[in-house]
């Protein structure tokens, strides 16, 4: 038995070691971002998300000149009217770029190719990430009713907003990773003033 499992392994050790690295630095990175006492000190997802926001915001504001739409962005939120949408980490790219990080580095190849390869493949997810950010706050701007879909099955990115108006409502509270957790309170009158409040990491207004 163990003759035969010395055999298996000195026969497939590449693929093995390559399959071992890919597990192990999935599991570094998995902690780097969701773990506690790593991300009160370096929230990486949450840098990445504002980095996207603030990104999209100036694609989308060269769009809404075209357009005719005007938008304000406060932290990872941006909106347009009614209509507002929160980056969260989650939206960031942080989790396709560390799956992608972690395959370019268990490959077996030379250290150069695989630091050109990282840095291509950073770029190319984040500017498809920006565009897939841009694009479904168009979607929701224009096309409200199949925002939601949208969001869920075709290219998951950013979460709406709600507001309505009347008796008030707990707009949003998806359970994202924790510390991506916002909750939204629109009190409105009858004339939709109202105050907004907040609580959650990275609400951007509170």
């Amino acid at each position: 038995m163990w003759r035969w499992v010395r055999g298996f392994v000195a026969a497939n050790w590449l693929s093995l070691r390559v399959i071992a690295t890919f597990l192990g630095l999935i599991v570094f990175f998995f902690f780097l971002l969701t773990w506690e006492p790593i991300v009160s000190r370096v929230d990486a997802g949450a840098g990445l998300a504002r980095l996207a926001a603030w990104m999209s915001f100036g694609i989308l504001k060269v769009v809404g000149l075209v357009l005719g739409f005007d938008i304000f962005r406060m932290g990872t939120i941006m909106g347009s009217g009614s209509f507002e949408v929160d980056v969260s980490p989650a939206c960031s790219g942080a989790v396709p770029t560390t799956i992608y990080l972690s395959a370019v580095f268990a490959y077996p190849a030379g250290w150069r190719a695989k630091l050109i390869g990282a840095g291509l493949g950073i770029v190319t997810i984040h500017l498809v990430n920006l565009l897939r950010v841009s694009a479904l706050f168009l979607i929701g701007l224009y096309y409200r009713q199949i925002f939601h879909e949208t969001h869920v099955y075709v290219c998951p990115g950013p979460r709406r907003l709600h507001r309505r108006r009347g008796l008030g409502l707990l707009g949003l509270a998806f359970r994202a990773p924790e510390h991506a957790v916002i909750e939204r309170v629109w009190l409105a009158g009858d004339d939709g003033v109202g105050e907004r409040r907040g609580r959650g990491r990275g609400s951007g207004r509170d």
